[in-house]
């Protein structure tokens, strides 16, 4: 019975470890909603500060834009407002000034992906950059203005490194929690070995 008890211990810690060792990977996106279906955004656009990333969150009656200025892409995830469901089939386009260019989805990620130099280059240059996302469906259709603040100190070699990083942190989590749950099963197969041994000899 104790060493039952035991190797429930073992394994309850190696569980306990596995989870505490992974990283908070669920993160709010465009247009999270409350547990009574509130949204949880602000109702107009703003632009994100305090990451090495520009970012910027907008909203209109139909849909909801959160958007990552990244050194080979503006990327976009687009929701519906009143649903929260990801817009995938859209025709989605951005206008800065005379530039003019149309985003490519990607379904590996879920966003919409602006890859035109000329857009990239001035929207890294330091300063407030005001552009239209136009975003057309067969059954709906919009027009967004969004301001886009990029600082002197942003990174313009930022880039997806959160899918490698939770990857990575997942993998070693897993590992731990594995290497933690082989020691308790040793533990419980040694004592159980050591019991039957001393059974034997009595």
């Amino acid at each position: 019975m104790k060493l039952i008890n035991s190797f429930k211990v073992f394994l309850t810690c190696a569980v306990f470890a596995l989870f505490t060792a992974l990283p908070n990977t669920v993160t709010a996106g465009p247009g999270a909603h409350g547990p009574n279906g509130e949204h949880l955004d602000a109702p107009n656009a703003t632009s994100m500060t305090g990451t090495k990333s520009p970012r910027f969150e907008v909203q209109s009656e139909s849909y909801e834009v959160v958007g990552t200025l990244l050194k080979q892409e503006l990327s976009m995830m687009i929701d519906r407002f009143d649903t929260n469901v990801p817009v995938r089939k859209a025709r989605v386009q951005v206008e800065l000034g005379a530039l003019k260019a149309e985003a490519k989805y990607k379904g590996d990620i879920g966003n919409f992906a602006i890859e035109d130099a000329s857009i990239l280059s001035e929207l890294w240059k330091p300063g407030d950059h005001a552009f239209v996302i136009s975003i057309i469906e067969p059954e709906n259709s919009d027009l967004i203005d969004v301001k886009l603040v990029v600082s002197n100190e942003a990174d313009l070699h930022s880039h997806f490194e959160f899918k490698s990083a939770s990857a990575s942190a997942i993998a070693l989590a897993l590992a731990l929690g594995l290497l933690i749950a082989l020691l308790a099963f040793v533990v419980f197969k040694k004592g159980r070995l050591f019991a039957q041994l001393r059974q034997g000899g009595l």
